[in-house]
């Protein structure tokens, strides 16, 4: 497939899929990551769905009437591709799986930039419509006010729709992102961001996040 040019990409995938060939699944996902960095989220949600129902992934398929969000509840090791989480890890930033109830672990060692992402997610949305990203989270040895907190974008313009509150919680509890899509807009992405606020050390700590998912607000 040629992976420059979006617009001709997709008639070679669905060729590709028609093999329903286990070693063709990293070059359709490849193609898949490439549909969604160019905004074509259609024809991203088509190699996916594709995938998810011969079984080549471990996870469902999208846009349809199941969960909005994928692998909310981090039951399958992230894949960083498609619409699975994305997990960048940079530098002083390491990522582990949770047990018992299942969970995701992201430790911050205070050498992680002033400024990075942590964990994100291509979510297909519906336009014009209000939604609210639920999550369960504990911040263990991180300070309140200190800029750990989800950003919620149109995925089209890289525009911001919501932002949440810096997180800090010692015990679990439950969080919440209200937002409203604009018009146009039919792929968001949702991001685990650090930035560092003004007048604060880099944090030093963990958050563990249980149970994400995104529904239509009501």
């Amino acid at each position: 497939m040629d992976h420059g040019r979006v617009d001709i990409m997709m008639p070679a995938a669905r060729k590709v899929l028609e093999g329903d060939r286990e070693p063709d699944v990293a070059v359709l996902m490849a193609a898949c990551d490439r549909l969604l960095d160019g905004q074509r989220a259609e024809g991203a949600m088509e190699i996916w769905n594709s995938l998810a129902e011969q079984h080549r992934i471990p996870l469902g398929a999208v846009g349809g009437g199941g969960p909005i969000l994928t692998n909310g509840t981090f039951r399958t090791a992230p894949i960083s591709h498609g619409f699975d989480w994305r997990v960048p890890t940079p530098e002083g930033v390491s990522a582990s799986g949770e047990e018992k109830p299942s969970g995701s672990r992201l430790t911050f060692s205070g050498r992680q930039p002033e400024n990075c992402e942590v964990l994100a997610q291509f979510v297909p949305m519906r336009e014009q419509t209000a939604y609210e990203l639920k999550f369960a989270y504990r911040t263990p040895g991180i300070r309140p006010g200190t800029g750990l907190r989800w950003r919620v974008m149109d995925a089209s313009t890289g525009g911001t729709l919501a932002e949440g509150e810096s997180l800090s919680s010692g015990e679990e509890q439950l969080g919440a992102v209200r937002f409203r899509t604009p018009a146009g807009c039919k792929l968001a992405r949702l991001a685990l961001e650090y930035r560092r606020t003004a007048g604060t050390t880099r944090i030093v700590g963990f958050v563990v996040l249980r149970g994400i998912d995104v529904r239509p607000a009501g």
